[in-house]
Formats: structure tokens, C-alpha cells, sequence
């Protein structure tokens, strides 16, 4: 099917398998039958009487920690009451660091932001990365320590003495203690440890990663001698291919690479220019979804897809000409194809492998990419950006369960990981073996469990420490509040006393910190010492470095490499049979499970299913069939597949998961999302999904498995949450056009009729003008805030669904609710599919408030609880609201969210020092919906008129959905400065505006996705 056909309506995006079959009532799908407003019956006065109650903000329970803090960009001695300060910190996923902005209200944090100074995240946040807030506030955290030698709980003091005394016992015997500890991007904390066990020979250290990926640093340390992974420039790139990757998705550095892909993916009349992305995959990854060219491989035939290629442009160097014999003649077609792009944007082209795949296919993508000469200093891969500390760990993590089950550990201690969760079956039952076991984490969970010690960990609001970039970026690690765990320290700081109470009681080596000393003395005095060599006052250094948050080192390029072919030819290949394979993937949402008691990660969509409150086997329409879960590939019946629950088993293990038929998959493969199945650690996260850790081994836990058995459990039935029908705004039929895509073709030569206006500003006939309205217009004389969001640049990461949440405090609902369409997010991410169930395409349309000049809203409340601003904003009078819900059924975007019940009320203490103190807690009964941050337009003019100025300028008011995203994909000011990159964005010629044939003028201008195929 050509780009050219699917602009016709016969193929006019889509939303899902019930939209394709015409199962969704479009009418009920836009007024949806919500349900009785309360329970149980009310009296009016006694609703009038809820409506009045407030909820009530405190901050009784905060508490400053005790070292001194510098607040970012200016220094303040005292804060002001009821003035933010905000601090730079780094928030660090495995071993990615990336900066933070931390705002803080009288003393406890309410805001995750990026840091504009740091390089690698430029100011943008992850929807994880905001979310984990949350986490600091949680009620379920474990709050003191606990020995269960003794039955309970104990001092923290008790707690180490005990832990020092199994170390003891461990020297005396000849045995080791050994530290298994999570990822992490610390110097301070790799070189702690390194002095601990110099200092005492019995404690050693080994990483253990949540999800084990080492085939990259594999193949890097045989082909060019360098023990890490590489990260690639995408920025740099014109044709990017990803065979089996998601850059954009799951990949720890989904941040980066988005901020980067983004910058090549938003062609304007001033630069009609565009990169280009393939992705070759099994699942439907978000890469996937928004590539330019999506090839559907079944596993077996991923890496010889990837030999192909190698073979085309290495020649005789190709290092994988046995793989490549494997493919299919269909499979080689591609792969040539796909070669050909490649070869003609020598020194602008990326190959990337997915982490899952094997060291021999790491190797193939590296020698790839050296052909093209894309590896080099400021290449689009420079040798010099490595990730830190990401070298092969498989090694050490054998050596401890071989001396496990040798018998030769007597203490084992767990900071900061979870293998009782997400180890495999072998090391799980090796970990059993150590007589004595302590668990350094932040919740009780599966492994403190098991263990005989549990000590609460900190979080990384409440720590000191630091961070290194992949670029050599140093960030430091400053606390918001002091630790709300009963004032436990820090899994450093306990690590520090431990190994001072072991000095008393064996004779140990020179410790560089005594017992007087906190770790973030430890820190200080390292960084000190590093920067004395550079500055004459590292005094003045520190606080710089505190206030801004990092510390730019000077770059080291990589010296000239020397491609080892011969080491690298020897590498292992995947193993991969044609038959049913499983398929383990990271959360979109929280990765590894780690935030899984996370309400705003549970109730967030997944960014490709639209799933929430759980994870499912997803499957192709005819996987589903095959295994009797569709009697047929009507999308009537795929739909209902969904219903059922199956059996899925490998050599490993099983879980029960229900079906979900996802359009795009290879056939043959079940994939399923990590994360869930917790048995401890929390109330949000229990009988949430299942542990698909479960079914994965421990060399490489994301890698393709042969399928023992999948079968249908009889008689079971299950009900997935999933918000993709919710809220639809096309009829189905290609005749209400929402979201609308172009081809890049069609940008550069000017041919966009279909983002055409069904009703033009000006008719060709000069007889129908717009706005047509009874009432004359009014002259806004000040600011008019607008926005333009675009859907090239968009990925759906939702890091703006999590950013409006955090800023304008909004309840999560539960599964129960959102099973019935009462989900309460401002902003939704509606994904329309283009093309067949075989092989579609997503378009991502983020859709808040439009803010409507003739917003129809307005006109049909009793109240005027909603009305129009002077600066065009559609305001929100809460307490005037009574809940007639006539602004919502006459609202075309389906935009506003009714509370009702009063969702608030089941958080527990201290989960209500989240909240925003600038913006009013809804209760129940009250409509609410998008402010354009109103609550930040009104601090912005503040300061303006401060600083004399009767006007913002442009970026001066930055609302929290802009401030996150990753891409840069929405962008919002003042229309009625011309200057305003707002303004001149909404000219653009791939500007369009949803439902304009309304006549409603809505003030969110979209740019219509553009596919570069």
C-alpha cells in the first residue's frame, strides 16, 4: 500500500480492534455512561456539605536534613515562606545519570524537573524519573529495622552490630560476606566499596543487575578492547536502523535518545530536512511504532536480517556470513534494502542491536557501523562514550553462586536488589544456602523477606552521593529532606559503620573515614581532592558545583581503534528455533518493577497497549487464533481473545497472563512486560500481573525463549484495563479526521490537501468566513497563551501525562474505575493505528483542553463555573462547580474529568506531602481538566512585574507538559507575540487544528506527523 492510498478515508487511521470492527458505540464512546454520581443515596444537603469539604496541606512531618544545601542558580541564607526553592541533584536509572531540578516547599520536595545544565538530559524528564517522587512519600516503605533472630523490630545500631558479627563469623571460619548491589553510576560509591574490601579481605562486592544485558560489553572487549557499552549520537545520524531495539522505549537511555532522535524528525519551512528510522523487529516496541519503515521479523530470522546487511557492506570482513545463510529469501530482500539506505549516508547511519541479542550480533551492528565509518571521535559513535560501570557482570554473578553452592559464603548482603524477585531459579536457590542474609532495601520485599536482617534504604530525594555521565558529565547528589525512614542513613552510610564495627572486632586494613564521618564527608573530601589539581579554591568549586549540579570534566577522546574481526568472529550467536519463542521486555512504564508500588506508574498507559494495573501476554491476531483464544481474525473476535487467560511456560517457569492481541507482532511470539507479579514490597504493587522474571534465566534475562507450552486455562475469564476506546473522538469511518499524517515527500513538495480545513479561515469563493458567531470578537490586548504540539516529534512516552499529574495534583483511581472510563488525567495520549493489523504504524496526538475561543463548554454551564479568561484560557471555578456534568457531554474533545468520588481520601500519610500547595486539591463532585498551568502564568507575571516588565517573554512561562518532554514536542507561549516560537510554529505548513469544522477555534495548533518513507 503507497503512503499516497492511506491518506484516502477507506484507510483512515484507527484506534483499535473494537474501533476496526465497528464494536465501539462512537455515541456512548462520547457521552459514556459514567454511572451514578455517589454509592449510596445522599441528601442534598449532605452532597452540598461534601462539595463544601477542603482537604488540608501539612507539612508537620518534614524535616530538614542536617547538612547544608545550595539552593540552584541563586543562594538563598533563608528561605521565604511560600516561596519555592528549587536544588540540583542527579537521578540515576542502572547506570544512566541524569540531571535534576528539585523544587521544594518549606522544606519537602514536590517537583521533579531536568536539569537545563546537564548534557545529557538537557532539562527533560522520564515519566519514571518524575514519578519517582511518589516513591519518596510511600507509606509502604520499611521504616525501621528489623532482626528476626530476635522476632521484630530493633535499633539501627542493634541492627549493624548484628550484621558485623555474621562478617566476624565469616573471617573466623574462612568464609566470605559477600555485598551483591545493584546498578549503579557513583565513583563514590565503586570507590567505597573498593576501600572496604581492601580494608577487609573477607567482603566483597558484586553488581547484579535487575536485568541482565551484558552481550554489548561482550562484543565491544572481543572487536576494540573496551569492557562497556557504546552510546551512539542519534542527532548525527540521517538513516538509523534498529534491528530488535527500542531506543525510544525500554532502553535505560530512552531519555537521551529521544531528546536526540527528536532534533532530526521535525522538518519546518525553514529546514525541510528529516532522518530517516527503520526498525526490524518480533514485538511492537514504541520504536517500532514510530519508524519510518517497520520490517516484522519472526526471532529466528532477526540476526541473520542483521548478517545481511553486514554482508553487504563489509564484504570479506563480514563477521557473520553463516548467520546470514539462515535468511529467508523475503527476510535477505529486506535486509538489502535496508543496505542500500545505509550506504548512502556513509558517516551519518547508525546500526543498532537490541541488548537482548547476542555478543556475535553486538559485534555484526559495531562492524557495520565501523564500515560506514560512523565510529570515531565525534562520530556518530565515539569510542569515549561509554556508559560507566557497564561491563560484563556475568562473570562475577557465576563466581558467587558456584561458591554458593559450594558452601563458601557465610554472610550474603543485598543493597539495593531484589534477586529473590528477579533473579534467576538458579541463583535464587543458591542464595539460600548462605546461613546468613541482610537485605539494605527501600521496601520489605521479596528478598528482605528471606533474610535475616532488614535495614530501610534511602532514597535518592533523601541521599548524598554523585554520579558520572557516559560523557564524563560529574553530578552531585544532594538531599531534599532528611530520611523519613525513623532516620536510618544511607545503604552508603550504613556500608561505612558496618565495616567500622567489623574493625572492632577483627583485625582489618586502613579505612579512609572514621566513625565520625557521614558519607557525605566521604564524598565531599573525594571530590576535593579531585578538584584541587584544577582550581585554586575548591571551596568556592564546591558550592558551584552544588548549586549547579555538575561538573563539566574535560573531554578524553578515545585513541584510534583497532577492529579485532578474528576475536570477534568467535563470539556466540542467538540460538533461536522457528517455532513459538517467548519474549521478556523491560516495563515501559517502571522498567524493572523497582517503582512497581507506584500508583502514578500503575495507573499510567502503557505507551503501546494502552494497558494499566497490568501486564498480559501479547500476541499477533494469528498467534491468538492459533492457540484457540479467536475462534477467526475478525477484529470483532480478536478483540474478545482479549478475555482469556493462558498458561506460559519455559524450561524455567510458568505464570497465568491474560491474552492481548496486539496488531504488528511477529506470529509464533508471546511477549511479555517485567514488572510485576510482586509478592512483597508494597499494597499497590501486590496481585498486580504476574512475574515474568519468572519464565527468564540469568544470563541474559531479556532474551528470547523457546516456548515449553501456552494453553488456554478453561473457564477463566479476565478483564484487562486498558484506556485506549476511552474518551474516542473519530466515528471509525474516516469521516471526523483527528490525527493526520503526511509523508516526507509530500513536505518538501508542498502537496498537504489532506491537512486541508473542511471550513477554511478564507473560502476560495470569499463567501465563508471564519469565525462565524453572534457575538462580536474579543480583542485580547495582553497575553493569549496557545500551544503547538508535534506529532513528528511526539513518541508517546507520556513524561508529559506524569509531569501534569505531579503539578496539578491529580488522583489516581484504581483499575476498578478506569474499567468503567473514569480515569483522571488531563492530558491522554490517543494512538491511531495506519495500515492493516499485519503491519500499522502509530500516530501519537497528545489531547488536553483546547482551550476554545467559542468553547461550547461555556455556554451550557448554570453556574459559570467554567468561563473564559482575558489572556484566552478556559478557566475552572472549582468551588462555584455543582456538578451538572453538562460541560463535559458538550465538550467535542472529551477533555474534562468529573470527580466522583473523592479520590484523595484513600492516600495515607505522608502520602499528602506530595501534593502542589500552589494548586487547589479537588474534592468530590467537581469538574476539572487542563489550566495551561495557570499557576505558573501567575509566577512568571510575578516576576516580570519585578523585574519592571509588563510582559513575559517568550520561555519565561513554561508549563510542566512542555517543561518534560523529551522530544521538544510541544511548545507553548503567547500567540500575540509574533516573535514567540509559538506564534511562528502555528504558521507552519503542516499546521492543523483537530475538529476546526466545529467552528469551536480551538488554541492548540497541531503539526501533522510525517513519515520519511
Amino acid at each position: 500500500m503507497s503512503d499516497r492510498s492511506l491518506h484516502s478515508a477507506n484507510a483512515a487511521p484507527w484506534k483499535s480492534l473494537e474501533s476496526l470492527s465497528g464494536a465501539v458505540d462512537y455515541k456512548e464512546s462520547e457521552f459514556p455512561e459514567e454511572g451514578p454520581m455517589a454509592e449510596n443515596v445522599v441528601s442534598r444537603r449532605g452532597f452540598m456539605t461534601i462539595m463544601s469539604a477542603s482537604m488540608a496541606l501539612t507539612a508537620a512531618a518534614c524535616r530538614r536534613p542536617e547538612q547544608r544545601l545550595v539552593p540552584s542558580v541563586k543562594s538563598l541564607q533563608t528561605a521565604i515562606p511560600g516561596m519555592p526553592l528549587e536544588y540540583a541533584s542527579v537521578y540515576t536509572k542502572c547506570n544512566v545519570a541524569y540531571g535534576a531540578l528539585v523544587k521544594t516547599r518549606e522544606g519537602r520536595p514536590i517537583k521533579v524537573k531536568g536539569n537545563d545544565l546537564h548534557p545529557i538530559n538537557t532539562g527533560r524528564t522520564s515519566a519514571e524519573m518524575q514519578a519517582s517522587l511518589l516513591s519518596l512519600y510511600d507509606s509502604d516503605r520499611l521504616r525501621r529495622p528489623r532482626v528476626r533472630k530476635g522476632g521484630g523490630g530493633t535499633s539501627y545500631d542493634n541492627a549493624l552490630l548484628t550484621i558485623a558479627e555474621g562478617i566476624a563469623e565469616a573471617h573466623a571460619s574462612g568464609k566470605k560476606a559477600v555485598f551483591v548491589v545493584g546498578e549503579h553510576a557513583s565513583p563514590s560509591y565503586a570507590a567505597l566499596m573498593q576501600h572496604i574490601s581492601e580494608a577487609i579481605p573477607t567482603i566483597t562486592f558484586v553488581t547484579m543487575p535487575s536485568i541482565a544485558a551484558n552481550n554489548a560489553a561482550i562484543a565491544n572487549r572481543a572487536a576494540i578492547g573496551i569492557d562497556a557499552e557504546l552510546v551512539p549520537d542519534l542527532s548525527k545520524a540521517k538513516v538509523i536502523v534498529c534491528v530488535d531495539a527500542d531506543p525510544l522505549g525500554a532502553d535505560p537511555l530512552a531519555l537521551y535518545h529521544t531528546t536526540k532522535w527528536s532534533q532530526r524528525r521535525k522538518p519546518v519551512k525553514a529546514n525541510k530536512s528529516m532522518s530517516k528510522m527503520i526498525v526490524a523487529e518480533a514485538q511492537y516496541s514504541l520504536t517500532g511504532g514510530n519508524c519510518d519503515e517497520r520490517i516484522k521479523l519472526h526471532p529466528s530470522q532477526v540476526e541473520p536480517f542483521l548478517a545481511v546487511i553486514e554482508k553487504e557492506i563489509a564484504g570479506s570482513a563480514a563477521l557473520g556470513s553463516d548467520v546470514a545463510a539462515l535468511a529467508s529469501a523475503e527476510v535477505s530482500k529486506h535486509a538489502m534494502e535496508t543496505a542500500s539506505a545505509l550506504k548512502g549516508a556513509v558517516g551519518e547511519s547508525y546500526v543498532m542491536a537490541g541488548r537482548h541479542l547476542s555478543p556475535r550480533a553486538h559485534a555484526i551492528a559495531l562492524n557495520i557501523n565501523n564500515s560506514l565509518g560512523n565510529v570515531g571521535a565525534g562520530s556518530v559513535v565515539d569510542p569515549s562514550m561509554q556508559i560507566p560501570f557497564s561491563g560484563d557482570k556475568s562473570v562475577a554473578i557465576s563466581a558467587l553462586t558456584a561458591d554458593l553452592m559450594a558452601d563458601n559464603v557465610h554472610m550474603l548482603a543485598f543493597c539495593d536488589a531484589n534477586p529473590e524477585y528477579n533473579a534467576d531459579r538458579a541463583f535464587r536457590t543458591a542464595m539460600m544456602k548462605a546461613p546468613f542474609r541482610v537485605a539494605i532495601n527501600l521496601y520489605e520485599d521479596e528478598t528482605a523477606e528471606v533474610c535475616n536482617v532488614s535495614i530501610p534504604g534511602t532514597h535518592w530525594l533523601e541521599s548524598w552521593g554523585d554520579a558520572v555521565a557516559f560523557d564524563g558529565t560529574l553530578s552531585m547528589q544532594q538531599p531534599m529532606i532528611a530520611p523519613m525512614n525513623d532516620g536510618v542513613a544511607s545503604v552508603q552510610d550504613s556500608l561505612m559503620r558496618i565495616a567500622l564495627k567489623v574493625g572492632e572486632r577483627v583485625s582489618i586494613g586502613t579505612l579512609p573515614f572514621t566513625a565520625e564521618q557521614k558519607y557525605a564527608d566521604f564524598v565531599k573530601n573525594r571530590w576535593y581532592t579531585m578538584m584541587s589539581a584544577s582550581v585554586s579554591n575548591t571551596d568556592a568549586a564546591w558550592r558551584k558545583t552544588l548549586q549547579d549540579g555538575i561538573l563539566i570534566m574535560p573531554h578524553m577522546p578515545a585513541a584510534s581503534l583497532t577492529f579485532n574481526g578474528a576475536a570477534a568472529a568467535q563470539l556466540s550467536t542467538g540460538q533461536y528455533t522457528s517455532g513459538r519463542v517467548v519474549a521478556i521486555a523491560p516495563s515501559l512504564s517502571f522498567y524493572d518493577g523497582q517503582y512497581s508500588n507506584n500508583s502514578w506508574l500503575q495507573e499510567l498507559p502503557d505507551a503501546v497497549t494502552k494497558i494499566v494495573w497490568d501486564n498480559a501476554a501479547l500476541m499477533s491476531p494469528a498467534t491468538a487464533i492459533a492457540i484457540g483464544a479467536a475462534k477467526n481474525d475478525d477484529p470483532k473476535e480478536l478483540a474478545l481473545a482479549s478475555q482469556n487467560v493462558v498458561t506460559v511456560s519455559t524450561e524455567h517457569g510458568s505464570v497465568n497472563l491474560p491474552v492481548w492481541v496486539q496488531v504488528g507482532m511477529a506470529d509464533d511470539v508471546v511477549a511479555i512486560s517485567l514488572g510485576y507479579g510482586r509478592t512483597a514490597g508494597g499494597a499497590v504493587s501486590m496481585n498486580v500481573g504476574a512475574n515474568g522474571f519468572a519464565l527468564a534465566s540469568g544470563t541474559n534475562t531479556t532474551q528470547y525463549m523457546p516456548l515449553k507450552n501456552i494453553s488456554l486455562v478453561a473457564g477463566t475469564k479476565y478483564r484487562v484495563a486498558t484506556t485506549q476506546n476511552h474518551h474516542t473522538l473519530d466515528d471509525g469511518r474516516g469521516e471526523r479526521p483527528v490525527a493526520k499524517w503526511v509523508s516526507f515527500h509530500d513536505v518538501q513538495t508542498g502537496h498537504l490537501e489532506s491537512l486541508e480545513e473542511e471550513f477554511p479561515n478564507t473560502g476560495k469563493d470569499g463567501k465563508f468566513l471564519i469565525p462565524i458567531s453572534i457575538v462580536p470578537d474579543y480583542e485580547y490586548k495582553g497575553h493569549r497563551w496557545g500551544m503547538v504540539i508535534d506529532m513528528s516529534a511526539c513518541t508517546g512516552c507520556s513524561s508529559c501525562i506524569i509531569a501534569c499529574q505531579s503539578e496539578n495534583n491529580i488522583p489516581v483511581v484504581g483499575k476498578d474505575q478506569v474499567l468503567i472510563g473514569r480515569e483522571m488525567h488531563w492530558i491522554r495520549l490517543d494512538r491511531y493505528y495506519v495500515g492493516d493489523m499485519s503491519n500499522p504504524i502509530s500516530l501519537n496526538e497528545p489531547m488536553l483542553c483546547q482551550h476554545c475561543e467559542n468553547a461550547p463548554c461555556e455556554n451550557v454551564c448554570p453556574v459559570a463555573a467554567t468561563t473564559h479568561s482575558p489572556e484566552g484560557l478556559n478557566e475552572m471555578t472549582y468551588n462555584r462547580c455543582v456538578g451538572t456534568r453538562y460541560c463535559l457531554n458538550n465538550c467535542p474533545y472529551k477533555v474534562r474529568r468529573f470527580n466522583f468520588l473523592n479520590f484523595h481520601d484513600t492516600e495515607k500519610s505522608p502520602l499528602d506531602l506530595v501534593f502542589n500547595p500552589n494548586v487547589t486539591n479537588r474534592m468530590r463532585g467537581v469538574m476539572e481538566k487542563c489550566t495551561f498551568c495557570v499557576q505558573r502564568l501567575h509566577e512568571a507575571k510575578w516576576h516580570a512585574r519585578d523585574a519592571g516588565r509588563e510582559r513575559i517573554t517568550d520561555g519565561e512561562a513554561v508549563v510542566a507538559c512542555q517543561e518534560a518532554c523529551p522530544a521538544g514536542a510541544i511548545i507553548f507561549g503567547d500567540t500575540n507575540d509574533a516573535s514567540s516560537r509559538v506564534a511562528q510554529l502555528r504558521n507552519e505548513d503542516r499546521g492543523f487544528k483537530v475538529l476546526s469544522e466545529l467552528n469551536v477555534r480551538p488554541q492548540i495548533t497541531y503539526l501533522a506527523k510525517v513519515r520519511n518513507s
